[in-house]
């Protein structure tokens, strides 16, 4: 819009000019002039023709229009960078969802190798040492499933953070 105002300055202008006034009673003016209106308008037109060239506006314009390539280089930028850090997010959810998904695997694994090693336990086939190590595995298995939860979780904020909308989210 600017780069267009300046090339319209050597374009002709055209202005339409309007005035109004009400004169008061107490002036005698009725007195002074026996045509006298008190009602006074006035319509006219302003017209200016630039004469000479200005060789200023149009080296503002241009210099206007490389702003606006400037301007749209860095919003494209701008756009091409949050794109990819979103799908970047995107791929640490998926990636984090996938980690969670094998450690709970992981932990249901070990719980079902305690319940067969207590039942082995009940049947004398199995040792208590090697039901309390198979717990702290589970328990140690654990850990890894709350971390992953973790980990799905912070990253499902970082895409939040990314796209502007953890506010939203938030409230």
């Amino acid at each position: 819009l600017e780069a267009k105002s300046f090339r319209a300055a050597k374009l002709p202008k055209i202005d339409l000019v309007a005035q109004y006034a009400m004169f008061a009673r107490f002036n005698n003016y009725e007195d002074y002039f026996r045509t006298f209106s008190r009602h006074n308008a006035q319509l006219g037109a302003s017209i200016q023709i630039p004469v000479l060239p200005d060789s200023q506006q149009e080296a503002r314009a241009a210099q206007a229009d490389i702003e606006g390539q400037r301007l749209r280089a860095d919003l494209s930028a701008k756009r091409n960078h949050v794109q990819g850090e979103t799908r970047k997010a995107w791929q640490r959810i998926r990636e984090a969802e996938s980690r969670r998904e094998l450690a709970k695997l992981d932990l249901d694994v070990w719980r079902e190798q305690i319940s067969v090693l207590l039942a082995q336990a009940d049947e004398g086939r199995a040792t208590l040492r090697q039901v309390e190590e198979a717990r702290f595995q589970e328990n140690e298995r654990w850990l890894l499933y709350y971390d992953a939860r973790y980990a799905v979780e912070r990253a499902r904020l970082e895409l939040l953070k990314e796209t502007g909308a953890l506010l939203a989210a938030v409230r």
